[in-house]
C-alpha cells in the first residue's frame, strides 16, 4: 500500500513518456475494434481481441520475505540497485539517522511522502522480480534482484525491456556493504537505539550476517594468505618453472586484486588470451542453482543460508563438481606442490590433475598412458588434457 502513494506521483509521468510501453500498433488494434463496434459487428471485434490483443490470465505466486531473507538478497547483490548500479543502504542505518535527527531526517511509519525524507525512497533496498510476478514470473532466486523503493514503484509490473532499463552487475561487498557493519557498530555503541523496533529488527539480522561473513572468510585465511602473499612468485612458478615448454606464453594464471561479492578473490586460467576456467565462490553458487542442488534441510536467514551452502560443499566435494572456489584452487595448488607428479595425475581432485597435466615433468611416455583416460575426465578438464597433447604434437 505504501508504494501506491508514491507511484501516483512518480510512475504516471514516467510511463506516459516511455514509448516502449504502448506501441502505436496496439492503439491501431483498439481502433479496429472500435470500428467493428461502430459497424455493429461485435463478433469481428471479439475475434480481433482474441487473435491480436488477447488477455493472458496469470496465476500470481504469493510471496512474503522475512528480514533475514531480504538482507540475504541485499548482501548477495552487494547492496547495489541492479537497475541503476547505484549504492543502497541498510534500512536500519537510515532509521538511526532519523532517530538522532527526527526533524531534519523525518520518517513516517506509513511512509507518508510529506513526512518522510526522500532518502528512504531513494536509498532503502527492496526485492523486485526481473520478470514481474503479475505476468507469470516465478518467485525464485534467478528472478529476484535488489532495487530501491523508488525504482520498484516506477517499474511496477513492467519488464525491464518494456521500459528500456538494463540489469547491472552485482556489487562487491568488500567495497560496499550498504553501511551494514557501520550500522552494527553504531548500535553497539548506543544500545538505546534498540528501543526502536525497526532498528532492533534490522540490527539482529545485520549482526548475524556480519559475524557469518567474517567467520566464513577467516576459515580459509591460512592457505589463502600463503598463496596471495607471494602471488607474483607463485605465478612465475606456475607459468615459467613448472609449465611445459610447449605451453609457454600460451597458458596464464590470474588472481584478481579485488574480491567478488562474497569477499573472496577470483582465480583464473587463460589460454591464448581467453579465460577458460574461473575459481570463485560465485561460480560455485551459480553451479548449485543451475543444477537445482539444495540443502536437505530448510535454511532461513543469512546464517542458515551459508550453513546450507556449506552442507552442499560436503555433499558435493570437488570430484563431484565442475566448478570450484578460490580456496579450493589454493588447496589444490598446495597439494600439487607437495606431492609427486604420479600422485598428482592420479589425484581425485580435478584441479590437481589440471596442474599436473600442464607440468613440464610429464614426459611422452606418461602422456601416452593418460591418453586413454581423457574421456573419463570432466569436460572442462578434458580441454587441458587435449591442449597438452596437441601442443606436444605440434612441437614434435
Amino acid at each position: 500500500m505504501r508504494a501506491k502513494s508514491f507511484a501516483k506521483q512518480v510512475v504516471i509521468q514516467h510511463v506516459i513518456s516511455s514509448a516502449a510501453i504502448i506501441s502505436p500498433g496496439r492503439s491501431d488494434i483498439i481502433e479496429d475494434i472500435a470500428k467493428m463496434l461502430l459497424a455493429n459487428n461485435n463478433e469481428a471485434a471479439k475475434k480481433i481481441i482474441v487473435n491480436q490483443y488477447p488477455h493472458k490470465a496469470v496465476k500470481v505466486e504469493k510471496r512474503k520475505y522475512t528480514m533475514a531473507e531480504k538482507l540475504e538478497q541485499f548482501l548477495s547483490d552487494g547492496f547495489i540497485d541492479r537497475y541503476t548500479g547505484k549504492r543502497l543502504i541498510n534500512p536500519g542505518m537510515l532509521k538511526v539517522i532519523s532517530t538522532y535527527f527526527p526533524d531534519e531526517f523525518p520518517f513516517h511509519p506509513h511512509w507518508k511522502m510529506t513526512q518522510t525524507h526522500i532518502a528512504f525512497w531513494e536509498l532503502i533496498p527492496t526485492i523486485d522480480h526481473i520478470y514481474p510476478i503479475a505476468k507469470g514470473g516465478h518467485d525464485d532466486k534467478e528472478n529476484r534482484v535488489t532495487t530501491s523503493m523508488k525504482n520498484n514503484s516506477i517499474k511496477s509490473n513492467y519488464t525491464i525491456d518494456e521500459i528500456n532499463w538494463n540489469l547491472y552487475p552485482k556489487g562487491n561487498l568488500a567495497d560496499w556493504d550498504g553501511l551494514t557493519s557501520l550500522f552494527v557498530e553504531i548500535v553497539n555503541k548506543d544500545k538505546e537505539l534498540l528501543k526502536d523496533n525497526y532498528i532492533k529488527n534490522w540490527y539482529n539480522v545485520s549482526q548475524n550476517s556480519v559475524e557469518c561473513i567474517s567467520n566464513r572468510s577467516n576459515k580459509e585465511t591460512h592457505t589463502m594468505t600463503k598463496v596471495l602473499s607471494s602471488w607474483s612468485g607463485m605465478r612465475k612458478y606456475l607459468e615459467q618453472e613448472m609449465l611445459a615448454p610447449c605451453l609457454h606464453s600460451r597458458v596464464r594464471y590470474g588472481c584478481t586484486e579485488y574480491t567478488g561479492m562474497d569477499g573472496c578473490h577470483i582465480f583464473s586460467v587463460c589460454v591464448d588470451g581467453k579465460t577458460v576456467k574461473r575459481f570463485s565462490w560465485e561460480t560455485v553458487n551459480t553451479y548449485f542453482i543451475k543444477n537445482r542442488y539444495k540443502p536437505e534441510s530448510t535454511c532461513t536467514g543469512i546464517g542458515g543460508y551459508w550453513d546450507g551452502f556449506q552442507a552442499l560443499f560436503e555433499k558435493y566435494p570437488p570430484e563431484k563438481r565442475t566448478e570450484y572456489t578460490d580456496s579450493e584452487f589454493c588447496d589444490a595448488l598446495k597439494a600439487y606442490r607437495n606431492q609427486s607428479i604420479p600422485e598428482s595425475i592420479a589425484s581425485e581432485n580435478p584441479i590437481v590433475r589440471m596442474l599436473a597435466v600442464l607440468d613440464r615433468r610429464i614426459g611422452k611416455r606418461t602422456l601416452d598412458k593418460i591418453q586413454d583416460s581423457i574421456s573419463d575426465q570432466p569436460e572442462w578438464l578434458r580441454f587441458f588434457y587435449l591442449l597438452r597433447m596437441e601442443a606436444e604434437t605440434d612441437l614434435s
